[in-house]
């Protein structure tokens, strides 16, 4: 099946699926985070098989990134391992 329509959003994503008129693919920690304001006849189901993201920072060679670059890279790191790492204590 192919997707009709794709929103960059994910409040945006879940609205259009409160309202009825499709089915959305969202990250569990968004839809954990958002829990307290989806309507209750919402809910989810894991994916079999598992789908994961695949993140890559690329730049030229022999340059050096700026402070603020680095910065940006520790803090989606150090995030990303927290967040795979609460994903494992949760389980499938």
């Amino acid at each position: 099946m192919r997707p009709r329509i794709e929103v960059e959003n994910v409040e945006t994503a879940l609205e259009i699926v409160a309202r009825g008129h499709a089915d959305t693919i969202a990250a569990r920690g968004v839809v954990h985070r958002l829990a307290g304001q989806l309507p209750h006849r919402l809910h989810s189901a894991p994916l079999r098989p598992r789908l994961y993201d695949h993140f890559a920072l690329v730049h030229r060679r022999h340059t050096t990134l700026s402070r603020a670059t680095r910065t940006l890279i520790d803090l989606a790191t150090t995030r990303l391992r927290q967040a795979t790492a609460r994903g494992r204590q949760a389980g499938p």
